[in-house]
Parts: structure tokens; C-alpha cells; sequence
């Protein structure tokens, strides 16, 4: 006949358990329905909505300044090409690199996170609060070894969920969707676009083309420009991709997001993006057609990452509702 005692301990674990499952629930609903309330809106700035169409609107516009700037090419290029700019403007130029490189971006948004410690605070509070052992929730007065029992069933209920790769992909999904991971999203997906673009598209940078004999800036794409530069002996596939600038779209890129986060800053964020830009075309690297496509396509990649997804956008709608009914049980 089984033990009385032993079957009243197995049945007190159950409601542990429950509880447990449900505290967890709580946690990671109350964390993801803070973290889309702060996504709705920007302290000082507008609605995400909004600053989503504005950034569409943004790289449209980049992308027909980018087209007008075709007509522009060669008379830019042909004049850095014959001249130079004052040592302290260049200086200034070559300084703003830092905001347009993609190491130099990391050590900014490091340099985020240290001063800015929500960043981090928000983006583990959900693997922080799923992982806990919940022993503050057992001291209740029963009897000790029924709450060690509770204690370690809540335990294994936590690193179930931990271990379950369900659970490891919502945790990565949280992050993704927390403040920090869309920050580094926005910073370096329009680098990315831009990496495929000239994996298709061959075009001549401006120190390596020969600029005297080009008769449009048609003439620095495509295949016969890549062979005159390897008739005059230049065999370097850096020289080939000029189109569009990646650099350009990591500035941008940047600049939207840190502009998303911290909207003062965002005069001081444009000003920097636009700067490293400049630094491009005036080195010869690019042409200012490379540099306003590349900082649409970096727009473009902010935008995709500066708003809800639609599953947030649902959570937000519920979240509320379920928090409020698992206070009330």
C-alpha cells in the first residue's frame, strides 16, 4: 500500500510545478510587453511608426539623389583626382571613417551599452527571469521537505526550459527583437545588402579607372571596364567594387539606429554618417553615385529592423490581458 505521506508530497509538487510554469509565463510576457512599450515610442522622439516611414522615405530619396548623381560622377572624381583638399578637412574626413567601419561600429555600440546599461538590462531580463529558480516564491511556512521538493521541481522545470531548443529559439527571437538586437541589426544589414549588390555588379573605382578616356560613368561598370584595368596590370578585386559604397551604408545604417534610440543625438548621428561618406569620394574610393545608393540600401536595412514585427505587434495587443488574468489566479 503506498505511503500517505509520500503520495501528499508527490501531489503538493504538482501545484509547484504549475505555479512555477506560470510564473515564468508572467515573467516573459511582463518583459516582452515592456520591451514593446519602449518600441512604440523613442523618449524626445516620434512613434516607431513613424520613424519607419520616415526612413523609407529617406532612402527613396537617397536612392533618386543616387541616380541624379550619375551626371556628377566623372566631373567629381576627375576633380579629387587633381586635387586636394586642406590637410585639416581631410584629417576631419579620415576621422569620421570610424563611423562608417564595421569595427569601428562595434566599438560605438560597446561604447553604447557601457554608458547605456537598459540596452543590456532589457535584452537578458527575459533569459534572466526564465532561468531563476524561483525559491523566493516556496518559503511560505510548509513543512521543509515538501518545499525542497517544490524547490527542485521548479529547478527542473527552469532548465527544461532552458534546454529546450523551442525555448533557446524564443530567447534568440526576444533578442533579436529587444532594443540592443535591433540596433546591431540596423547598424550592419544594409553592409550585408550591400555586399550582395557587388557581388553582381562590377565597377571600376575611381583611382584605379581611367578617368581622361571614360566617356560617361557607364563606362566604369561592366566588363570592359574590369579588362582595361587588367590590360594595364591591375589585378586587385577591391578595384572592381566600387558599386554601391559599403561604407556609406554602415554610416547610415548606424546613424538611423543610433538616431532611433537616442533621437538628440540625431542631427550629430547624420552629420557623422554623412561626413564618412564625403570621405569616400573625396579619397577616390567611390563615386557620388556609390555613396548615396549605399546610404539608401543602409537605410533601407535600418528600417527593416526599427519597428515591431508583426508577432510583437500582437503581444502588445494581449500581453496586457494575460498579465492581468495571471494576477488575478
Amino acid at each position: 500500500m503506498p505511503n500517505k505521506d509520500g503520495n501528499n508530497a508527490t501531489m503538493d509538487s504538482r501545484p509547484n510545478t504549475a505555479s512555477h510554469n506560470a510564473t515564468l509565463e508572467a515573467a516573459t510576457l511582463e518583459a516582452a510587453t515592456l520591451e514593446a512599450s519602449t518600441l512604440r515610442t523613442r523618449p524626445g522622439g516620434p512613434s516607431v511608426a513613424t520613424y519607419r516611414r520616415r526612413l523609407l522615405g529617406l532612402a527613396a530619396a537617397l536612392a533618386a539623389l543616387g541616380g541624379l548623381a550619375f551626371s556628377i560622377d566623372l566631373p567629381v572624381a576627375r576633380w579629387f583626382k587633381a586635387h586636394r583638399l586642406p590637410s585639416e578637412v581631410m584629417r576631419l574626413l579620415n576621422f569620421s571613417e570610424v563611423f562608417a567601419h564595421g569595427t569601428g561600429v562595434a566599438v560605438i555600440l560597446i561604447a553604447a551599452i557601457a554608458l547605456d546599461r537598459s540596452l543590456v538590462d532589457r535584452s537578458t531580463r527575459v533569459g534572466s527571469r526564465v532561468g531563476g529558480t524561483g525559491d523566493e516564491r516556496h518559503g511560505d511556512g510548509r513543512d521543509p521537505s515538501r518545499a525542497d521538493a517544490g524547490r527542485a521541481t521548479a529547478r527542473g522545470v527552469g532548465d527544461a526550459a532552458i534546454a529546450a531548443p523551442a525555448s533557446r529559439w524564443h530567447l534568440l527571437r526576444q533578442f533579436w527583437n529587444s532594443s540592443l538586437g535591433r540596433l546591431i541589426a540596423a547598424a550592419y544589414t544594409g553592409g550585408l545588402l550591400v555586399d550582395v549588390v557587388k557581388a553582381l555588379v562590377d565597377r571600376v573605382r575611381p583611382r584605379a579607372a581611367d578617368l581622361a578616356t571614360a566617356a560617361s560613368a557607364l563606362a566604369t561598370f561592366g566588363e570592359q571596364a574590369t579588362a582595361g584595368l587588367v590590360a594595364r596590370g591591375v589585378s586587385s578585386n577591391s578595384d572592381f567594387n566600387s558599386f554601391p559604397s559599403g561604407h556609406s551604408a554602415t554610416a547610415a545604417g548606424l546613424a538611423a539606429a543610433l538616431a532611433w534610440r537616442y533621437p538628440r543625438g540625431g542631427w550629430l548621428f547624420a552629420l557623422l554618417a554623412a561626413l564618412g561618406a564625403m570621405q569616400r569620394v573625396a579619397t577616390l574610393a567611390h563615386y557620388p553615385s556609390d555613396a548615396c545608393l549605399g546610404a539608401a540600401l543602409g537605410v533601407l536595412g535600418a528600417a527593416i529592423f526599427l519597428g515591431p514585427s508583426s508577432a510583437g505587434a500582437v503581444e502588445c495587443e494581449n500581453n496586457e490581458s494575460v498579465l492581468a488574468a495571471g494576477r488575478r489566479s
